[in-house]
């Protein structure tokens, strides 16, 4: 089960006020069975939902979540996960995890229902798990939507929460070695990254179906009527049938915006990348090969059209190198450049911009 999977089973067991304890995987050091972020809902009828990762780790949190549940409050743990813990199955990840117990009692069920509430709305926001450990362990749930959270004042450092909240990512704040010191473990969901495809030809088809099971909402734009329709881009959320250029540079992009360029010509894509270059996308990535990115980019800085700092941004040939031959593999490895981008705020190491 996923993030919100979870938190929508949480809200259908309080609800029905069938008790419960969550478990959740809040620090994960090294090699573990799952990642920071895991949850796992144990019911006493020994019904679960989610998973750590099975094994002795999921045996381990399953059993102090019913001790949990007899004392009604809330637990932190931590493992370490090698050879020497004296389990009988011979874990050896060799790991440290941090484990998160709280019973239904001690959960707040209004956040979650926020959550839910974004998610439908499709806003982003972030959950926020406050827990004190000065006289035992005591959690606060909050949810603060995106424009709150922009204003939100808080001990911890703003900078690492902000850069968790702009990834996406889940993550422990504080110091956890520290035994009274407070925690808060982040949640973020963020808004879905806009996808712009300049070119509706097979390449713009085929990433347009694939960036959207990956959940970017994804506009294509193309001046061939004969491509640009809904029935015709599986996975387009929006299509615009106009001259490129001009939509592109009309076009609203901001920090969540992934331009990608694959029209169906060298100057189509030149005149595309210079609508966009001065703007503050995400990501600009553009198909090609490196004789084209250097043609351009100095066609670009002749006409001043661009600096050498924004030509910097630009990813050219785009995608990262998978080998591909068919447009299905061209289309796989250009998404999975712009999530390792979106994942982890960095390119690959093997992608190629204008300056190089």
């Amino acid at each position: 089960m996923n993030f919100l999977e979870i938190y929508r089973k949480s809200i259908q067991l309080m609800e029905s006020g069938t008790p419960f304890v969550m478990a959740t995987l809040v620090r994960a050091v090294g090699s573990t069975p799952q990642k920071t972020g895991a949850h796992a809902i144990f019911e006493p009828n020994g019904t679960v939902h989610g998973t750590l990762g099975g094994g002795c780790l999921e045996a381990e949190a399953r059993r102090r979540a019913f001790c949990a549940m007899d004392a009604g409050k809330c637990t932190i743990f931590h493992l370490k996960l090698d050879e020497i813990s004296g389990w009988d199955d011979g874990l050896i990840c060799g790991g440290q995890a941090t484990i998160l117990i709280q019973p239904s009692e001690a959960l707040f069920l209004a956040p979650f229902k926020d959550l839910m509430e974004a998610e439908k709305r499709q806003v982003g926001g972030v959950l926020l798990t406050h827990i004190s450990r000065d006289e035992g362990i005591l959690c606060r749930t909050e949810w603060l939507s995106e424009d709150k959270f922009k204003l939100f004042e808080m001990t911890e450092s703003m900078d690492d929460l902000a850069s968790l909240f702009r990834l996406g990512k889940v993550g422990l704040l504080g110091a956890p070695n520290i035994a009274d010191a407070p925690l808060v473990f982040v949640e973020p969901r963020v808004s879905a990254p806009e996808l712009l495809i300049a070119g509706a030809g097979h390449i713009g088809k085929a990433v347009s179906k694939l960036a959207a099971w990956l959940h970017f909402r994804v506009v294509v734009i193309d001046d061939r009527p004969g491509l640009v329709s809904l029935d015709l881009l599986p996975g387009a959320d929006e299509v615009r049938c106009d001259h490129i250029p001009k939509v592109i540079s009309e076009w609203p992009i901001g920090e969540q915006t992934y331009v990608l360029i694959v029209t169906r010509g060298h100057r189509h894509d030149a005149e595309s990348l210079a609508a966009c270059v001065q703007k503050p996308a995400a990501f600009i990535g553009m198909i090609g090969s490196r004789r084209k990115s250097l043609i351009i980019r100095k066609n670009l800085l002749e006409k001043g059209l661009a600096t050498e700092q924004e030509l910097e941004r630009v990813v050219c040939p785009v995608g990262v190198d998978v080998g591909s031959v068919s447009v299905e593999e061209i289309a796989l490895s250009i998404v999975a450049q712009m999530v390792t981008h979106r994942r982890k705020g960095v390119l690959d190491a093997h992608a190629m911009n204008f300056s190089k």
